[in-house]
């Protein structure tokens, strides 16, 4: 592929992806939001419930964007030294979507007890995976891009 091609995709996939993580970002802080109503009005936890269902479909398509036509699916030929990484990365996806189901399902057991503390720690742990493991990726390819033109330490 023509340089100015790779370019040319690189710059597209990377607004793409800036806007898909500034609209997770931004539904995070709803439902961090949403959570807080809650603590005063227990019937809100529905709409925390939707606000995660919406998150988890969107989750959903977001790494299975990444996986088909992202760093996991061009990285490995590009850079096998980072396969490893890429993997668990990968497997995290699973995981994160699991934490999720797990927040929903406490939320559900909170609208019939006193669990609601526990669900908000559950996000609140999953805002925090969800955010390192982001933070993982583009370490991740920044490491190799500086690898490639010989600047990393």
């Amino acid at each position: 592929m023509p340089l100015h091609d790779y370019n040319a995709r690189t710059n597209e996939s990377r607004n793409w992806h800036a806007d898909e993580h500034a609209e997770i970002r931004k539904m995070l802080l709803t439902i961090e939001q949403e959570f807080g109503l809650a603590f005063g009005q227990r019937d809100h936890l529905h709409v925390v419930v939707q606000q995660l269902r919406r998150l988890q479909c969107l989750l959903t398509v977001h790494f299975k964007n990444e996986e088909t036509d992202g760093i996991y699916s061009e990285f490995p030929a590009l850079y096998p030294r980072l396969t490893p990484q890429l993997n668990r990365l990968k497997a995290q996806h699973v995981e994160l979507l699991e934490h999720i189901e797990q927040t929903i399902q406490f939320i559900l057991e909170a609208m019939e007890s006193i669990a609601l503390d526990m669900a908000h720690r559950a996000f609140k742990i999953f805002m925090v995976e969800l955010r390192h493991h982001e933070t993982c990726e583009i370490d991740l390819v920044q490491s190799a891009f500086c690898d490639d033109i010989g600047v990393s330490g």
